[in-house]
């Protein structure tokens, strides 16, 4: 039977943008492997079965046309759009962050289940096959599911389909919300490549990041999408200097030049070049 690490190797998945960052993260740990990953997604889905009152508004994969995914906030015009392409019975559904990781041992899973569970994540759960496969899937409670059309007859008021649109986007706020709530931004880029072999020296370019946030009144990265940050950093392959926040101080900050230098020294990259440490 093969080893963990070389299931992890065959089943390493990408994610879209919005899941990169904790994908990377739980894949940078040996005991973790995601296989597919959605942030959250807002769909248009025409089944091929006509709606049966009191059932579910679900249809196999295989017999589905999608007219719309997408995985950002979306205005009602291209969502009426996507709608106008219906000939069957369309259902508008919003997915939220689901992320399903192959987990090594039982308990590295109710770890993970915990974590996910205070974050929010309510939905979240374990499943172990019979060959001792071990499964967590993280997800949170903030579904929607409404039938539109039936046969290609639109169902509900232009208005109420508006209101659907404003439910879903709110959602997908809320989604956004709790992927950041890991703090990614404020994280040393070794957290995210050297799995459990970083020091207290992270904690000491978290810190100086929290200070730098204090005295320019910026978030760190602000430029980047939120559950990105320093997670990019290693992709770069370039030294931090001149990228935010790595930059010179505002001269209102009123920091001397020892203190300047001193809190650039604690956001290099380099956790083992010029970093300070607590002493």
């Amino acid at each position: 039977m093969a080893s963990f690490q070389q299931q992890k190797a065959q089943r390493l998945a990408r994610a879209d943008e919005g899941a990169a960052a904790v994908v990377q993260l739980l894949n940078g740990r040996a005991p973790f492997c995601t296989t597919s990953s959605c942030s959250g997604r807002l769909v248009l889905v025409q089944g091929s079965a006509a709606l049966s009152p009191g059932q579910p508004a679900a249809f196999p994969k295989k017999d589905c046309r999608w007219l719309m995914v997408t995985h950002e906030r979306v205005p009602k015009t291209p969502c009426l759009a996507a709608l106008e392409k219906s000939t069957g019975d369309v259902v508008l559904k919003f997915e939220p962050f689901v992320p399903h990781v192959l987990c090594q041992e039982l308990q590295d899973a109710q770890l993970l289940h915990s974590v996910a569970i205070n974050s929010g994540f309510r939905n979240s759960g374990i499943t172990v096959g019979r060959g001792g496969k071990v499964m967590m899937a993280v997800q949170s409670t903030h579904c929607l599911e409404v039938p539109l059309t039936h046969k290609g007859k639109l169902m509900v008021s232009e208005e109420y389909f508006e209101f659907l649109v404003h439910i879903a986007n709110g959602k997908m706020e809320e989604k956004t919300r709790r992927i950041d709530r890991s703090n990614l931004r404020w994280m040393a880029p070794e957290v995210f490549t050297q799995c459990t072999r970083y020091t207290v020296k992270a904690d000491v370019f978290s810190y100086a990041l929290c200070l730098w946030e204090l005295l320019t009144g910026e978030i760190p990265f602000a430029h980047l999408k939120p559950g990105l940050g320093t997670v990019a950093w290693p992709a770069l392959g370039e030294p931090l200097a001149g990228r935010e926040p790595n930059r010179d101080l505002p001269a209102s900050a009123g920091l001397g030049q020892p203190y300047t230098n001193h809190l650039s020294c604690s956001l290099s990259t380099d956790p083992v070049g010029p970093r300070v440490t607590p002493d």
